[in-house]
């Protein structure tokens, strides 16, 4: 090439130098501790190798790829010896290109322009040059995203390997040629064997976490001989999937890279998975469901304390497992997306299975003091209505559960007036201190229908935990609460209970009916009334302690009601309270992530209308992807469709001499975010400001007559929390004889929202999806809240433009 300096003739003195550099290069890359296949001997090998050749190419390659190699490596480098190691390097690519330039042909030169060639020394200097970008591209410490550090290396090589090439000789080429083309075939034959391996263990292993995934289910229903056996099978295909990954013909994929990582992965499930499911199986053949059954009305305490070391065991194995297979399979090893996708649903079962063993571990811990066995416990249980809304139920009637030495009793039931009347005249609360800020005008010390005014249940259980004693009552070691929607669950393990004075049984399909509605009709006289719902806790109480009841069905049942908050559990101590908490049994408020907004309306009326209004909520906000700054709009739609005639006074009439079925709230907003402003149908509206639960909350009264509506609208803005990369709403909820109607949309500027995930749930209980629609938009839509939800979604930032 004209002007070009022509590569030099290589003396044997020039070939033995840059072979010296070579292996000084292929050893430093030896010990550089990359692992492309994870096995040490094999990735010191390719590495050596990968270096010598990138040092033999470098030695004929030009100098500006050379100088781009160096480049790359300074700028990557972790840390300053590195990135001199990398300046020198530039430096001496740098001396060849100036070299090169000062030997170009003059006019003095022959007439054709024949370059002449680069100076001697041009081949070890090159050599030099890419052996010590080598070392230092093999140390980039990049690891997020996986596999970052091996793209920005191989950018960084990929020039000098071409430049490299095309300098070899003719010779060079040919022999190059045929050993890419033997290595090319033998690693597609290699691949091939290797691919076939992890697909026919991969099979074997999704039919393992299938069969996991059903023995544990097992377990929790309480069926423990259907556990085994399911566990058992899945311990079989665990172990084709390890028969299938260690077959000898795939033995030499180990030693390939990209392959053998995937290999590693499906042996590491297969192994743990054989061994986690041998675990449980043995857990499930030593649990005897018989001995844990309420029969005659009670449990054996030490059949639940006997579970406890068992299922420890389990906890430990599963945890053990867990961190090898963390151990194994470190998040910088490159894994194919459907591979990875396994690796982490497999590691979402262990950590349920962990999470299961030790809830019940803690269970089992804590059982025989929760069941009297050191003497009689006792439960004050809160039954509420959101017939008359309040935050967390309208406490209308109350009663005590005692269990001595296992023996469930419901010795007391009585009304909300006779705790108003008795016990001390001088009664106090302490606290929380923004419950004490919020609702002491209530008076709840005095006033029980007013205690559950916080919408979160451990609040409210303390203060009635605090009360009752005040009010006539002794300690209690808890709190229990349930709504008629609990009930109704009760009611399908117990079935029909006959009640004196109804007309009908009680069931399932129409006890929250009945104690919503049918009771104020059947029995206009309050009086009347209390005694009959004390009748009708009676029954389902003994209906339940007359059968045998195994606690996994009785905790299937429940299920849905724990989810919408329809019971809920606080207990007195720590270890209880963190029970409960991994129960999911606490019916506590979530805390405050990044963004979140919730309604609580409370009766002000003194009636039972609540039963006719439907709220529907929508959210929507705007996060910016850089700053984190929200600004949202929450519509909050209220329908009353009470009727103004036809139905008794104690559910249409009101204590406020408005006409009758008009709901009077007190409307409560609540969110993390500042409100901007506040409409109530239009028109602009100043809103009492307060804060509780960690949220601010912005609060009125308002009149909703029979038939109307009203709209509140609020602006609000601040900012959310995007370090981790994502950005996260929690809605707040609050029981309501009509599920709230939600839905939430978040749209992201300067950035997108991607992979929008949530935990809500559709009316029938199914799990709903979250969607991102045309317009960008993260978004769920909830047509019936049972309980909390979230959404969540990653937070991508567009690349900043140059003008």
């Amino acid at each position: 090439m004209r002007g070009a300096a022509a590569p030099p003739r290589w003396s044997e003195g020039t070939t033995l130098a840059v072979g010296a550099v070579a292996a000084l290069a292929a050893f430093g890359a030896g010990v550089a501790g990359c692992a492309p296949t994870g096995l040490h001997g094999t990735d010191v090998t390719l590495t050596a190798l990968l270096a010598a050749a990138l040092v033999g190419l470098g030695a004929r390659a030009r100098p500006l790829p050379l100088a781009v190699a160096a480049a790359v490596a300074l700028v990557a480098g972790g840390d300053l010896a590195l990135r001199g190691v990398a300046l020198a390097a530039l430096l001496g690519a740098g001396a060849l290109a100036w070299a090169g330039r000062a030997r170009r042909p003059g006019a003095g030169d022959a007439a054709d322009g024949a370059a002449r060639s680069a100076p001697a020394w041009a081949p070890l200097v090159g050599a030099v040059v890419a052996g010590a970008a080598v070392q230092v591209l093999l140390r980039i410490p990049l690891e997020e995203p996986v596999r970052l550090s091996a793209v920005v290396a191989a950018a960084g090589m990929a020039p000098v390997a071409v430049s490299g090439w095309r300098g070899l000789t003719s010779t060079g080429h040919r022999w190059a040629r045929r050993g890419l083309l033997v290595g090319l075939v033998a690693t597609l034959v290699v691949a091939a064997a290797g691919g076939v391996a992890v697909l026919l263990s991969a099979s074997a292993l999704r039919d393992g976490v299938d069969r996991t995934e059903a023995g544990l289910d097992a377990v929790r229903e309480g069926e423990t001989e259907q556990a085994g056996a399911d566990l058992r099978a899945a311990g079989d295909r665990f172990g084709a999937a390890e028969d299938a990954s260690g077959a000898w013909w795939a033995e030499p994929a180990r030693h390939l890279p990209l392959v053998a990582p995937q290999l590693a992965a499906v042996d590491a499930m297969a192994e743990g998975g054989a061994e986690t499911a041998a675990l449980a199986a043995d857990g499930a053949d030593q649990i005897d469901d018989e001995d844990l059954q309420l029969v005659d009305g009670r449990i054996d305490p030490e059949a639940v304390a006997a579970l406890a070391p068992v299922l420890e065991d389990v906890a430990a194995g599963t945890a053990a497992l867990r961190a090898r297979l963390d151990g194994a399979l470190p998040a910088e090893v490159w894994q194919a997306a459907p591979v990875a996708d396994g690796v982490d649903r497999f590691r979402t079962r262990l950590a349920e299975a962990e999470g299961s063993a030790r809830t019940g571990a803690l269970a089992a811990e804590l059982g025989p003091e929760l069941l009297g066995a050191d003497g009689e416990a006792r439960y004050l249980v809160a039954f509420v209505t959101p017939a008359e809304a309040r935050g967390t139920g309208f406490l209308g009637s109350y009663g005590v559960l005692t269990v001595d030495d296992g023996e469930v009793d419901l010795t007391t039931v009585g009304r909300n007036k006779d705790l108003d009347a008795a016990g001390d005249d001088d009664r106090e609360i302490s606290g929380p201190p923004d419950y004490l800020e919020r609702y002491s005008r209530f008076e709840p010390e005095s006033t029980w229908e007013n205690v559950t005014f916080t919408p979160d249940g451990p609040t409210a259980a303390q203060v009635m935990a605090e009360l009752y004693p005040q009010s006539g009552g002794e300690e209690v070691d808890g709190v229990l609460r349930i709504d008629p929607a609990g009930i109704a669950r009760l009611l399908r393990v117990t079935g029909p209970v006959e009640v004196e004075g109804l007309p009908y049984p009680l069931d399932a399909t129409n006890v929250e009916q009945f104690l919503l509605v049918e009771q104020y009709r059947l029995y206009p006289d309050r009086d009347e009334r209390v005694d009959v719902l004390g009748d009708v806790a009676a029954a389902v109480f003994d209906a339940l302690t007359e059968q045998e009841v195994a606690p996994a069905a009785l905790a299937r049942a429940l299920g849905p009601a724990v989810r919408g908050g329809d019971v809920t559990l606080w207990l007195r101590s720590e270890e209880g309270e963190r029970l409960v908490e991994r129960l999911g049994l606490s019916g506590a408020v979530p805390p405050v992530v990044d963004d979140g907004f919730g309604v609580v309306t409370q009766n002000a009326a003194g009636n039972k209308v609540d039963t006719y209004l439907q709220r529907t909520i929508r959210y929507e906000a705007e996060v910016d992807a850089a700053s984190g700054r929200v600004r949202a709009t929450a519509e909050i739609g209220l329908v009353n469709t009470a009727p103004t005639s036809g139905e008794p006074p104690y559910i249409i009439g009101n204590l406020v001499d408005a006409p009758a079925g008009t709901n009077r709230m007190y409307l409560s907003a609540y969110s993390p975010l500042e409100l901007v402003s506040a409409e109530v149908d239009g028109e602009p509206v100043t809103l009492e400001e307060g804060v509780e639960l960690g949220r601010n909350v912005w609060s009125a009264f308002l009149d909703v007559p029979a038939g109307g509506t009203a709209n509140v609208t609020l602006e609000l803005e601040g900012e959310a929390d995007l370090s981790d990369g994502r950005y996260r709403f929690d809605w707040l909820p609050q029981v309501m004889a009509r599920p709230d109607r939600v839905s939430v949309a978040v749209t992201a500027t300067g950035g997108r929202l991607e992979d929008p995930e949530t935990d809500a749930r559709g009316p029938d209980g199914a799990a709903l999806e979250a969607t991102t629609g045309e317009d960008g938009a993260a978004r769920v839509e909830v047509p019936a809240v049972r309980g909390p939800f979230w959404l969540e979604a990653e937070v991508r930032r567009e690349a900043s433009g140059s003008g």
